[in-house]
């Protein structure tokens, strides 16, 4: 499929990007009239399976450290791939790890105190959405978006986003 340049504020983009890029970027512009911002940017695995792990593991720590190989279980992903992510968030800080037969893995520090930009930057590195090799008056404004995206992030906590999952799953169960 060939990507046709769009051209924003007088700036040619050729690259692809994803919807939230898109909002986030029409939101940012405080503009009406509808843009197409296109740029390169996906979330890996590591950071979407990440995230679900420290999740899983604020929503389900309350009984004492959680196993990789339950929360495998649950969220039906990879207990190799897992524990890699464990071990990441562990390095960083984020994730603490007790051993023996009543192991596993606890958040090091309140859930209100780690945010949803601490967790991807662990595991996917810095957010940049510019190529900081190329001399480009747009990068500027991509540096600014990208600015503007860590510190949403930022104010995002695990306490709110284990929150707002704990009301998706109740939204979604089904009583019989």
């Amino acid at each position: 499929m060939m990507w046709e340049p769009h051209i924003v504020n007088d700036i040619v983009i050729h690259r692809k990007a994803n919807n939230l890029l898109t909002t986030i970027c029409q939101i940012w512009l405080n503009t009406t009239k509808s843009i197409e911002i296109v740029v390169f940017m996906n979330i890996s695995t590591k950071g979407r399976y990440g995230t679900k792990l420290v999740l899983d593991i604020a929503a389900n720590s309350d009984q004492g450290p959680v196993l990789i190989k339950d929360v495998s279980k649950r969220l039906g992903l990879s207990e190799k791939y897992l524990g890699q992510l464990a071990l990441m968030l562990k390095n960083a800080g984020l994730l603490r790890s007790l051993r023996g037969a009543r192991g596993g893995y606890l958040l090091s520090k309140p859930a209100g105190e780690i945010n949803f930009c601490d967790i991807v930057e662990c595991l996917e590195g810095p957010i940049c959405l510019s190529d900081k090799s190329d001399d480009c008056a747009a990068n500027i404004i991509w540096d600014e978006i990208a600015e503007w995206m860590k510190d949403r992030m930022r104010a995002v906590t695990l306490a709110e986003l284990a929150e707002i999952q704990k009301e998706m799953s109740q939204k979604f169960a089904y009583i019989i």
